[in-house]
């Protein structure tokens, strides 16, 4: 069995864990789960990658109309297109579907689907894709019916995500096929184990019901508001500062919150100020104190509470336990 990296394990499991997708690998019966494909013997986790080409397409200057030949063909591979940059439109031409690309869409296509792209507006289309093929753990291809429903067309919700996963998924195979690379076999299981989390990512919000753009702006600014916290969760010292960097008043800010998460920006607020507190107990030789006044309380005894209150036991007998942990 393929296993993941544990370092890319745990930044996907970190990256994903707000969209609650905790199952990344060893994912047995996906392709059985996925709508209008047939039950299949294969297992996400066995299922191996050979990658083909893969590149950031050309960036054209502002005002320059891209031929609307510049992409049409039959697919002889998988393919994966992220969209960062630019307005377009493609085209399946045995359906005669059409499916908008701006920045923040993803299409995965499958080999034998034949495609027309064409530019939309006077901003040049920016995309990256990524060729591979899907086989089976004894190396042979996997049947097409296996595959994925293609195309499929999603609009992620979280921009930023994809951009930098997509773009570090580029030099790790740019890395795979340097010669003089020293880690050249561990870049490409790394490639391989991030552009399956990717994959089965967009399946997940392909599934999901579609929201409007407005939708999708506001649940973008909510996950970017929660990475915010999650790296500097001493920051805010209230709600209403915590909802104004996202431009929002506090109670909506609250309500979108619970739309989107399920529990309210002070549940988070306390949350995230609680592992901090772990990360400083487990690590610095911080007094309990140093370490309210480092996450912003004012009162040493509110935070002793509040402390308890989420772990169940106090800030020194954590520190405890954790020290013999080690030992």
């Amino acid at each position: 069995m393929h296993k993941v990296p544990k370092l890319v394990h745990k930044t996907l499991k970190k990256c994903l864990s707000a969209l609650d997708l905790m199952h990344i690998v060893a994912v047995d019966g996906f392709f059985m789960r996925m709508e209008k494909v047939p039950p299949s013997p294969e297992t996400w986790s066995t299922l191996r990658l050979r990658f083909a080409r893969f590149a950031q397409g050309a960036t054209w200057p502002l005002g320059y109309r891209v031929p609307d030949t510049w992409f049409q063909r039959s697919l002889i591979d998988f393919t994966y297109w992220f969209i960062y940059k630019g307005k377009g439109e493609l085209t399946d031409l045995e359906t005669g579907a059409t499916y908008s690309m701006h920045p923040g869409v993803c299409v995965l296509m499958r080999p034998g689907q034949h495609f027309t792209a064409a530019q939309v507006g006077n901003e040049g289309l920016g995309n990256i894709y990524i060729h591979a093929s899907l086989l089976r753990a004894d190396q042979t291809p996997l049947a097409l019916e296996a595959w994925p429903p293609c195309p499929l067309h999603t609009e992620v919700p979280d921009f930023d995500f994809f951009n930098i996963a997509t773009r570090r998924l580029l030099t790790l195979l740019r890395r795979s096929r340097e010669a003089d690379y020293p880690a050249q076999k561990e870049a490409l299981d790394a490639a391989e184990s991030l552009f399956k989390g990717l994959i089965l990512d967009l399946c997940h919000l392909h599934r999901l019901p579609k929201t409007s753009s407005t939708a999708l702006y506001h649940q973008r600014a909510v996950e970017k508001a929660l990475r915010v916290l999650d790296e500097q969760p001493q920051r805010f010292l209230s709600v209403e500062a915590w909802a104004a960097t996202s431009g929002y008043s506090a109670s909506h800010f609250r309500t979108l919150c619970l739309k989107y998460t399920g529990k309210s920006p002070m549940e988070h607020l306390i949350h995230a100020r609680i592992r901090q507190a772990k990360e400083y107990l487990q690590s610095s030789l911080l007094t309990v104190g140093m370490i309210a006044h480092q996450l912003g309380y004012e009162n040493t005894h509110y935070f002793s509470r509040q402390f308890r209150k989420q772990t169940g036991m106090t800030a020194s007998e954590y520190r405890r336990r954790a020290a013999n942990r080690l030992r």
